[in-house]
């Protein structure tokens, strides 16, 4: 989990992320640039599954937006790896795996 640090201020406060799968670059920036405008969480953009699966050796996000139809894998086949991701143990409640229909 990303944390930051504050100025003059010893508290840190963690930030939660979120990671966005999309193929579109135009979609998936736009995406992205809305979500770091309007909230306090950090966001992610990768254009596959597996690209997606790769940043999750370095991030833990709170939330996943997958698009439906994504190069090499859809986000039906990224969910279901994403549930057996940590050895049969699911890693990420089903709750945080979201869908947008584009």
């Amino acid at each position: 989990m990303e944390t930051f640090q504050y100025q003059g201020c010893n508290d840190v406060l963690a930030v939660k992320s979120i990671l966005i799968v999309e193929d579109d670059p135009i979609l998936g920036n736009l995406l992205l640039e809305v979500l770091q405008k309007e909230t306090t969480y950090q966001g992610y953009l990768a254009s596959s599954g597996e690209m997606a699966l790769n940043m999750l050796q370095t991030i833990t996000p709170a939330l996943f937006l997958l698009n439906y139809h994504l190069p090499g894998m859809n986000r039906l086949e990224l969910a279901d790896h994403l549930r057996r991701r940590e050895g049969g143990k699911p890693r990420f409640r089903e709750e945080l795996l979201r869908f947008f229909p584009f």
